[in-house]
């Protein structure tokens, strides 16, 4: 990513990251401070995930990690996945989450995984990461998120103080940029046109 923008002499931009994506969009904000305009962060594990989190996620599912609940090995383990987006999840026949796992993991299992072990081994590198953005940040989180949860929010908008504002989408789990795609969209849009 970092090498695409400087390919593409990118002088100023907005940046988004929902869940994972927004550990690397933290990341790379704070490698391109001068650059950014604004930092989304929707529902991410940022600084604040730790082992306790991890350990309740493990018991409430009953998984041994979270590389077992997040990359299934075949597509009945998408349910557990539905579950933890929404606080309704959608209705999914067995032929639509065959679908889903054939075009989302099959070709990608082992990528996928060991991008969830690299995210629990380098815990303590986040934990220690210190957010000095000097930039508008909006952090977004769904009330009910089972994953990543509110507590995480919260006290990354105290780490990152005042340029930083926390909006939660109640009737939201871990993706209100799908479950409540309209508020979500809504207050995206306020964010960042405010003032321009």
């Amino acid at each position: 990513m970092q090498l695409l923008i400087d390919k593409l002499d990118v002088k100023t931009f907005n940046l988004c990251g929902v869940s994972y994506g927004g550990v690397v969009s933290a990341e790379l904000a704070l490698a391109n401070q001068d650059k950014i305009k604004k930092l989304i962060l929707v529902d991410s594990p940022v600084k604040y995930f730790n082992d306790k989190d991890i350990k309740s996620i493990n018991e409430k599912f009953k998984v041994k990690g979270l590389v077992e609940l997040l990359v299934p090995d075949n597509y009945k383990g998408l349910k557990p996945l539905l579950e933890i987006a929404f606080v309704k999840p959608p209705l999914a026949p067995a032929f639509i989450l065959k679908d889903m796992y054939n075009n989302m993991y099959n070709k990608q299992v082992e990528e996928k995984k060991g991008l969830l072990n690299s995210v629990e081994k380098e815990k303590e590198y986040y934990a220690n990461q210190n957010y000095p953005f000097r930039f508008p940040v909006l952090l977004v989180w769904g009330e009910q998120d089972k994953l990543i949860p509110l507590h995480i929010g919260k006290q990354l908008k105290e780490h990152i103080r005042e340029n930083a504002r926390l909006i939660i989408i109640p009737k939201a789990a871990h993706m209100p940029v799908l479950e409540q795609a309209k508020q979500f969209n809504k207050i995206i849009m306020e964010f960042l046109n405010k003032g321009n």
